[in-house]
């Protein structure tokens, strides 16, 4: 038992470090947090024996001070009841650095210094700095020891290794500097493409001086030898040419999915950064604009660059036919020049058809994803013909739109098409004056043209570079525009505090949804004390659900300050916020998985008793008994094959599932019957005591939890006071609550 649980620790702190799970190095110790789980108030551990090591906090201080970073004791004790690597990752938040755990290396890099490492007896040491094959340990005085296993052998088995987070040093996403910092790190990657590009161009020569020299010695001479070793050569060339563009494109690919794997989910970070409130109210929209981010990773990764080298090459050719065939050259000069003049003009004149069409699509995918979700009341009303309907109008908008873009790329293609014809034409006539004079053969007038249309097909591809940029720049800004909303954490939100009390106040607070809106909640003033249990009622849309939101970091207040035990949640970071709070929705969302995930998806350390404590008190425990596969239930996009009831009491367990000091319930029990309630109310009543509750709600019989009522109407707080008060103000009988004074 004792193996097992060890194992379990170790593969945890790996996951945590990102190292594999069967990766051939040492493994964390089985108890990382031990030396540090002390309470907040407890003396610093005793001074290790001579020669050993130094506490975290000086350690810590060491490394604060070798990045520049002056931090005080009061911000050292944050998180010394949490286990190491929790207090660890919260120290180097607060220092602005980024911590790593893993695994003790065998060797040092650069990279991973300074590190934080322990001794066998509690104490801890601070790898500094590499010297040839020693490093710089601080632990409490400099020494230096071997860079290898023996020389590492008296420290535990994992090291922290910090590094600068700072946001000033970070480049914006998605900026100009973003995109040419992935092709500068796919360099390597893009150097071989630039390579084998070279290649294949030249490879491109092989065929018309092939048939120039055919034309000019071969059939002149009959001279079938010589033809049979041209045509080897040329054989095994084009070999080489459809080798090197299989590698080409693979090389490409793997550049391109390299940025994918970085940028998509960093994309999606960013998007979870932005405040609720602030996103689109088109889910269709902000799908969209997230989808079209692989539009720009085409263009930046591959499209541009593989451009940029075709258009070198159109010089090259230029230059080849201008040794091959003197002034012809300037007839493939000047058609390549009205083609690339026809391209431009091309994409200035669809830049506002292309805006219009990516409009339009991102109308069609919300229209889509909007009926979709709700088939069901489509289904039910007879609806069905409305949407029909719609849908037709959708198509016939984005139709003629499309339409004209089509018309105008055919129209761009007949004209390029026009302009090589009349190049050939061209090469003809000024030919027949060179050949006449002796300046030039057949066969050199046979590879000019061959050139000359390799040249006007790099000029025509310009036309569909610049399709892709058009719609690649609308893409851009469409996402740009997103991830310059608010965001949630930013540089005034990282004060971080350690245990919740539970206090929570609104300061004239007031919100709206728009600068030009109306506000929907209005200087609203009132405070709940630790422990408090506070109902909140009201018409339906007079803000009670905004109220929620605000406390849960949904949103941000337009005016006014709210407090969670006197610090303004502003300046705290969101994220720690809500590790505190327990939240359940009006419409509770599932996703699609099993029933465990959609419990534990955000939990940190649940235990089995509390797992267990949240299914009883939810009331789902009974039906996760009776299927066969229990918490391993599949559970379908959205959760539809559960009752709106099992749902709202999957979100309640979720909620409960990490035993937060402050719950946030929006109607609650809407969705569950009598029976569900009266039970759902009994076990809250009983098992909740001492946590912070403001339960919205409609339903009388959940008013029996709480102790004091807030009344909301039209955004303003109308009343406010002991529950038996405000229901005999408003002419209910008063709860009554059953285990409760």
């Amino acid at each position: 038992m004792a193996k097992s649980t060890k194992d379990e620790t170790r593969a945890k702190v790996r996951a945590i470090s990102g190292v594999p799970a069967d990766a051939p190095q040492r493994a964390v110790p089985d108890d990382p947090g031990a030396s540090c789980r002390v309470s907040s108030d407890a003396e610093e551990p005793a001074a290790p024996p001579p020669g050993m090591g130094a506490s975290i906090t000086r350690c810590l201080h060491r490394i604060a001070d070798s990045f520049g970073i002056r931090v005080s004791e009061k911000a050292m004790e944050l998180g010394r009841s949490s286990q190491l690597h929790h207090y660890l990752q919260m120290q180097a938040d607060n220092m602005g650095l980024s911590a790593a755990m893993a695994p003790l290396p065998e060797r040092f890099t650069a990279a991973q210094l300074p590190a934080l490492v322990q001794y066998a007896d509690g104490s801890f040491a601070v790898v500094e700095k590499r010297h040839g094959r020693m490093v710089e340990i601080w632990n409490g005085a400099s020494s230096a020891v071997r860079n290898d296993p023996s020389g590492l052998e008296p420290f535990g088995e994992w090291a922290c290794s910090f590094a600068s987070v700072f946001e000033t040093d970070a480049v914006p996403f998605l900026s100009l500097t973003w995109f040419t910092g992935q092709v500068g790190r796919m360099w390597p990657i893009y150097s071989q493409v630039v390579l084998a590009s070279v290649m294949i161009h030249c490879f491109t020569l092989v065929i018309p001086l092939l048939m120039g020299i055919f034309y000019d010695r071969i059939l002149p001479n009959l001279a079938g030898n010589s033809l049979r070793v041209l045509a080897t050569g040329a054989v095994i060339v084009l070999g080489f040419d459809y080798l090197l563009k299989n590698i080409r494109s693979i090389l490409v690919e793997k550049a391109a999915l390299q940025v994918e794997r970085e940028a998509e989910p960093h994309l999606l970070r960013e998007v979870f950064n932005v405040v609720h409130a602030a996103l689109p109210a088109s889910v269709g929209h902000l799908t969209h604009a997230v989808q079209e981010f692989s539009r720009i990773k085409t263009l930046f990764t591959s499209q541009l660059v593989l451009g940029a080298i075709d258009f070198f090459f159109l010089f090259f050719f230029l230059f080849v036919i201008f040794l091959n065939s003197g002034v012809l050259v300037m007839v493939p000069l000047v058609i390549s020049l009205l083609v690339l003049v026809v391209s431009l003009a091309y994409g200035l004149f669809i830049d506002r058809t292309v805006s219009m069409q990516a409009r339009l699509q991102s109308r069609r995918s919300s229209f889509l994803n909007e009926v979709f979700q709700g088939m069901e009341s489509i289904k039910v009303t007879n609806a069905s013909r409305a949407f029909v309907s719609r849908w037709a109008q959708e198509v016939e908008k984005s139709g003629e739109m499309g339409a004209r873009y089509r018309l105008a790329q055919s129209r761009c293609s007949m004209t390029t098409s026009f302009l090589s014809q009349l190049n050939s034409v061209g090469l003809v006539v000024v030919a027949f004056a060179l050949i006449g004079s002796g300046s030039m053969s057949s066969g050199g007038l046979l590879t000019t043209m061959v050139l000359s249309g390799r040249c006007v097909a790099v000029c025509a591809s310009v036309a569909n570079l610049v399709t892709s940029y058009l719609f690649a720049r609308r893409s851009y800004k469409d996402l740009y525009a997103i991830l310059q909303l608010e965001k949630e954490s930013g540089e005034g939100g990282s004060l971080q505090i350690q245990n919740v009390r539970g206090d929570l106040a609104f300061d004239a607070v007031s919100f709206r949804y728009q600068p030009e809106a109306p506000y929907v909640l209005e200087n609203i003033s009132f405070s709940v004390r630790a422990g408090e249990r506070v109902g909140v009622i009201g018409p339906m849309g007079s803000g009670k659900t905004t109220l929620l939101k605000l406390l849960a970091g949904l949103a941000r207040p337009s005016e006014g300050v709210l407090l969670l035990d006197g610090h303004n949640m502003a300046h705290l970071n969101v994220e720690k916020v809500r590790e505190k709070m327990g939240v359940v929705s009006q419409s509770p969302v599932l996703f699609h998985g099993t029933l465990e995930f959609n419990l534990l998806m955000g939990a940190r350390n649940v235990s089995q008793d509390a797992l267990e404590h949240a299914l009883l008190i939810s009331g789902i425990d009974t039906f996760v008994s009776r299927h066969p596969l229990g918490l391993k239930m599949p559970i379908a996009e959205g959760g539809r094959n559960l009752s709106r009831g099992q749902r709202q009491s999957v979100a309640i367990a979720r909620a409960l599932i990490g035993d937060p000091p402050i719950l946030l319930l929006d109607e609650p029990t809407s969705s569950m019957d009598s029976t569900q309630e009266h039970i759902f109310v009994e076990r809250m009543s009983r098992e909740m005591e001492g946590k912070t509750m403001l339960i919205v709600t409609h339903r009388p019989n959940i008013l029996r939890i709480v102790d004091r009522i807030l009344v909301i109407d039209q955004g303003r707080l109308v009343a406010d006071g002991p529950r038996d008060a405000i229901l005999a103000k408003l002419g209910q009988a008063p709860a009554h609550r059953e285990g409760r004074a």
